[in-house]
């Protein structure tokens, strides 16, 4: 990130004490809030924070501006913290809550409501795989197998005999 780059080349100049860090640091935290980084940006706010204290004393402008973000900050960080454990512990509960009840023994999936069972699909129950061969897959897929096939009313291929009859032809 550009920020973090600056503040190592500032910080080799200057000094990681230095006013000008300080000011960087104010910056990549506004930079961390906004990619969504509360964590990071606490942090960094608050060294932010600690230089000016240091440098400037409790009275300057950069020293209460930077309290005043990261009392913010801080707050947001707290109330994400708070909501994620929230939504984390509603999931925990809703996904105890319908857990599948399970019995001892071996069981099989019911096919849905329009499907068919695995013996007349061709699948092996055991093995959950199709037992028919590439080809014959290829046919049910296409349409051309012979369980799907449907006979064709003769004249419906061809659009230009459509409603004529035979006998015209």
């Amino acid at each position: 990130m550009w920020f973090e780059a600056s503040l190592r080349i500032c910080e080799n100049v200057y000094g990681k004490s230095s006013i000008n860090a300080a000011t960087l640091l104010f910056q990549l935290a506004q930079a961390l809030a906004l990619d969504q980084d509360s964590k990071g940006a606490v942090n960094r706010m608050r060294e932010s924070y600690n230089i000016f204290l240091n440098e400037l004393g409790a009275h300057d402008k950069n020293t209460k501006e930077a309290e005043s973000w990261l009392v913010q900050l801080t707050q947001n960080a707290v109330s994400i913290a708070k909501h994620d454990k929230d939504i984390q512990e509603r999931r925990l509960r809703a996904g105890i809550r319908i857990l599948p009840r399970v019995t001892l023994g071996q069981t099989h999936p019911q096919p849905q409501v329009g499907q068919t069972s695995a013996a007349s699909s061709g699948r092996d129950p055991h093995k959950g795989l199709d037992s028919r061969s590439i080809d014959e897959l290829l046919k049910f897929i296409e349409g051309t197998d012979q369980k799907t096939k449907t006979k064709k009313r003769p004249g419906q291929s061809n659009p230009k005999r459509r409603g004529v009859s035979s006998a015209l032809v």
